[in-house]
């Protein structure tokens, strides 16, 4: 039997996820709370395996206390809506999930299991979020957009990402013709091409292609 605590913002939320793993031979809940107050203490009382808690609910240091009051518990962050910043720091703090709420009720049951298992486990947006920045710690945005492109099977020249980078960062023509040392009809040639090559022929809509691949 998996104990299991939820801690989420929203009492209906809560209660269908407890109905769900109460539906369920593996499951008990044995705890909720609907605010962030006083967590660490009160898991003492619950003694669980599993605590499902709402990133919107996580503060400062939560999640570091709750690893060092109790090492075996897992801790599994339920994403609403996807937060960069407070996601890195969960991750930091020794969460050992991030699922996004709106998975299906056969996924969160694999995903308690695993976690129980040792394992990490990340939904598919968060993964990207995670494999992008491991990208741009490894890699720097030019040979991120190459690899990229080259899934599209689109090839860019070196001088074109050069100057895509600096297309996407918002530096106008003029700008771009002083920083790559050409002139700006030269420039406005390899932007032309860039348009062609990937089939779109308006700035901003190029820019946001170009900028969720990086």
């Amino acid at each position: 039997m998996i104990n299991v605590f939820i801690s989420d913002r929203q009492r209906l939320f809560i209660e269908g996820i407890q109905s769900l793993l109460e539906k369920e031979k593996d499951f008990k809940v044995v705890g909720t709370s609907c605010n962030g107050r006083n967590i660490p203490e009160k898991i003492i009382n619950y003694n669980p395996h599993v605590i499902l808690m709402d990133i919107n609910l996580v503060k400062d240091q939560m999640l570091v206390e709750i690893k060092k009051l109790y090492t075996e518990v897992k801790i599994v962050i339920l994403v609403d809506n996807i937060n960069e910043e407070k996601i890195y720091q969960c991750l930091l703090d020794g969460a050992d999930g991030f699922v996004l709420k709106k998975i299906y009720s056969d996924t969160l049951f694999n995903v308690i299991k695993d976690t129980i298992r040792g394992q990490y486990v990340l939904s598919g947006d968060i993964a990207r979020l995670l494999v992008k920045k491991v990208q741009s710690l490894m890699f720097d945005d030019k040979l991120i957009l190459k690899k990229e492109l080259e899934k599209r099977e689109i090839n860019f020249t070196e001088r074109e990402l050069e100057i895509a980078i600096l297309f996407m960062k918002g530096y106008s023509n003029k700008q771009i013709m002083k920083k790559v040392h050409l002139s700006e009809g030269t420039v406005k040639n390899y932007i032309s091409e860039i348009y062609m090559k990937i089939g779109i022929h308006q700035r901003a809509e190029a820019i946001k292609f170009l900028s969720e691949m990086v």
